[in-house]
């Protein structure tokens, strides 16, 4: 065999190995949702994107502007968009509904799935509002004993509490989340939905007002 022939052969499995390392780099830094086509995302924004009565819930059932928003607690720009929108309910109580839909976050640095089952339990006990505002302001240190200190501090009814933590109904409720922002392709938090459509957050209640033509 010639001398060219037998370094080919014997650089073939250095390539084979260097293609195979490229290619596990490139999958661990593949998105959490990849990117769809615009063709997709355009047949996505006109999905009637499901709730039921276990969504939390803030403002009125006969609101006719209903807002779903995807976010978790770890996310401090979910709390300020959501300030602006509590300002928005309170100047037109009878005409918006927020509909929450939580995808908690489970990476290295915070795990925010047992504050999201607190935040169901809380609204099964007509708490979630006062939940919700106390898990932002401690969302630094979401800990099971912060969680704890909270249903005291809210006056949630502690074997009700601790009974719906165990439901399989409320880890199936944030699961099914889950897999609904990976169909709706979310790739951040917060992301928000009117009338089906994703929408760009509006940075004051009278861009608030005038998208939802109030």
């Amino acid at each position: 065999m010639s001398t060219n022939k037998k370094i080919i052969i014997s650089i073939i499995p250095a390539i084979l190995i260097a293609g195979l390392g490229l290619f596990i780099v490139y999958l661990q830094y593949q998105p959490l949702y990849p990117k769809i086509s615009d063709e997709d995302a355009e047949r996505l924004n006109g999905f009637n994107i499901p709730t039921d009565n276990n969504d939390p819930k803030i403002g009125l059932d006969s609101a006719d502007r209903k807002i779903i928003i995807f976010e978790d607690f770890s996310c401090s720009s979910c709390k300020e968009k959501f300030t602006l929108l509590e300002k928005l309910i309170l100047s037109h109580p009878n005409k918006i509904q927020i509909i929450w839909k939580g995808i908690p976050s489970n990476n290295i640095k915070i795990d925010t799935t047992l504050a999201h089952r607190y935040a169901h339990c809380s609204y099964q006990q007509d708490k979630f509002i006062e939940f919700y505002k106390l898990a932002f302001n401690n969302n630094k240190n979401l800990t099971e004993n912060t969680l704890k200190l909270i249903a005291k501090n809210i006056d949630l009814n502690e074997k009700k509490l601790n009974k719906c933590l165990n439901s399989e109904d409320i880890k199936n409720k944030i699961q099914d989340n889950l897999i609904l922002a990976n169909l709706l392709n979310i790739q951040k938090i917060p992301t928000i939905f009117y009338n089906s459509k994703q929408i760009v957050p509006p940075e004051t209640v009278f861009e608030w007002e005038k998208l939802l033509n109030l």
